[in-house]
């Protein structure tokens, strides 16, 4: 019955059963033996811990039914540099570390500050909104507004940039040599519906880790992972042009990478209302993605009209 299967039905299968094997017995091993007296540090660490095993579930299910084969899946899955659009990946890439997280304070701005829809989060203007856990571990002119603002910006984009490329891009390979490379590869339908399937499944994914986790959702657990699939479409549409124009696997993960240390711009510059609308995997999440996406067309659209 096995060898009838095709491999998109496999790789389902095994990726099911890996995924909540990870997440359930990674969260039973984390509440039995890890012992932080802190709530907060503890829930951090289980995070990190299952979180971090959890994202190499995917490429692992990839690998079982490639049968371990790592030449094809580094050759046929565009994991390579050697063909690389150099340009269109570094746009891609300053584009997610500088552009997103200042079009995620502005929206944030934009619903909490100015139409003072609260629901959504509010860019931190008041020393007082500050988060002082937070504070305490960073350097001393954050809690100026003005200097959080112009140097605070840049130096975590930078620094995003770097996390994204280096460690983050390790983890973040974890997950999208499933995505972008073996589904992009594997499902034969439209190109433009193709981000949309993608997206749903990979939003579907991190169900487990809502529900037993709370991942990015604590206390709206149900609803939570329906706001994850919205995420994920958009993140898939925009992952996986930056794929077809990089030509390489590398920038979406890199992307990704970068975008997992996004939520460190939340607890510095906004004040969180609901999870579900406002940063850091919120609806305004998802508008500022669908935002550069647009921006994207926008440029490609008069660039083609100078061309004609």
């Amino acid at each position: 019955m096995w060898t009838r299967l095709t491999k998109l039905q496999k790789f389902f299968f095994i990726l099911i059963v890996l995924s909540l094997a990870v997440a359930g017995i990674g969260t039973w091993l984390c509440e039995r033996f890890l012992n932080v007296s802190d709530p907060v540090i503890n829930y951090g660490i289980k995070l990190q811990i299952v979180g971090g095993l959890y994202m190499f579930a995917p490429t692992i299910s990839v690998l079982i039914v490639e049968k371990w084969n790592f030449k094809k899946v580094f050759t046929e899955y565009n994991i390579r540099l050697k063909a690389i659009h150099i340009s269109k990946s570094v746009k891609y890439i300053l584009l997610t570390a500088f552009l997103l997280p200042v079009l995620i304070l502005f929206f944030s701005f934009l619903f909490g500050n100015v139409f003072g829809l609260k629901e959504f989060g509010f860019l931190i203007i008041s020393k007082e909104d500050l988060n002082p856990l937070v504070m305490t571990e960073l350097p001393p002119f954050f809690s100026d507004f003005t200097l959080r603002m112009l140097i605070g910006i840049p130096f975590l984009a930078v620094s995003s940039l770097l996390a994204g490329c280096t460690i983050n891009l390790i983890f973040a390979l974890g997950e999208e040599i499933a995505w972008r490379g073996f589904l992009e590869k594997e499902i034969v339908i439209s190109e433009k519906c193709k981000p949309l399937l993608i997206g749903t499944v990979w939003g579907l994914w991190h169900a487990p880790l809502i529900l037993l986790l709370g991942l990015n959702y604590v206390e709206h657990r149900i609803v939570g992972i329906f706001v994850m699939v919205i995420v994920c479409i958009a993140l898939a549409y925009y992952f996986s042009q930056s794929l077809h124009q990089s030509r390489t696997l590398l920038v979406p993960a890199a992307l990704h990478g970068i975008i997992n240390f996004s939520p460190l711009f939340t607890l510095i510059f906004v004040k969180t209302g609901n999870p579900l609308l406002g940063p850091p995997m919120g609806l305004i999440f998802a508008l500022s993605v669908a935002t550069v996406i647009f921006i994207l067309w926008l440029f490609r659209k008069r660039t083609l009209n100078e061309e004609t």
